[in-house]
């Protein structure tokens, strides 16, 4: 269940992430454009655009799970065919899922993509879904995404 919060399908998340009252101020057609794109987006897409504010191009995500105690080859099993299918796609450039060496508990996924809409093309996937089937069990809190940029 916090798997569906976690990835923006509640409606008030959708709302926190999504409000374009934080973003700058556009005439009234952009706006209405920017308000249209931003809603064929997948929600966690939505949530991605909503870190990047105005950046367009190449972006970096650390996604961070925990899981149950001594679960984490399990984790890792679940990721084979999300790693991948992944690695195949247009727009992808990097995707890896490392573990902190401190922590057997504690993985994060490393992502590097072209852009936004390959993001999105990405969560699409009939195999996220299923990823996202096997992980829920196994998570103690809904995963921490975190979204980067080079300067």
């Amino acid at each position: 269940m916090f798997l569906q919060t976690a990835y923006g399908i509640n409606a008030s998340l959708l709302h926190r992430f999504c409000s374009l009252s934080s973003r700058p101020k556009f005439n009234s057609s952009e706006l209405r454009r920017k308000t249209m794109a931003l809603s064929e987006l997948h929600p966690l897409a939505q949530e991605v655009s909503a870190q990047l504010g105005d950046h367009q191009g190449e972006f970096h995500m650390l996604v961070r799970f925990q899981v149950r105690n001594e679960h984490g080859p399990q984790l890792l099993n679940a990721f084979k065919t999300p790693i991948t299918e992944t690695r195949k796609e247009e727009g992808n450039i990097g995707y890896r899922v490392v573990q902190l060496a401190t922590s057997q508990e504690t993985f994060v996924v490393l992502e590097h993509w072209r852009d936004l809409a390959a993001l999105d093309s990405h969560l699409k996937q009939p195999y996220l879904a299923t990823l996202l089937d096997n992980l829920e069990p196994i998570l103690t809190e809904p995963p921490a995404v975190d979204v980067f940029i080079e300067k």
